[in-house]
């Protein structure tokens, strides 16, 4: 059980980590979007700006830990780790 949850916590902090970095993106995405406004008919590798725009959203929205809310937070924390070993099972 001390496994278990020393391997939760790790899950709840790296959401925590997840999150800090999606603020930090989402500030630099804004002063990119800011920026951009004088180039906004730019296309970089066949795409235009607003689609790397667009792109980088989607990749800093991935990193958002409520995507589904707090209760979607801890399902995961939940489903990552493997159930306890049942005591019975010892018992074969």
């Amino acid at each position: 059980l001390k496994q278990r949850d020393e391997d939760r916590w790790r899950q709840f902090c790296a959401f925590a980590t997840d999150w800090q970095e999606r603020t930090r993106l989402l500030t630099f995405l804004a002063e990119v979007e800011n920026r951009s406004r004088a180039e906004a008919n730019a296309t970089i590798a066949e795409q235009q700006l607003s689609e790397w725009i667009g792109w980088a959203q989607q990749k800093i929205d991935s990193l958002d830990p409520f995507q589904k809310g707090v209760t979607g937070l801890f399902e995961k924390i939940s489903a990552s780790i493997p159930p306890a070993h049942p005591a019975w099972m010892d018992a074969r």
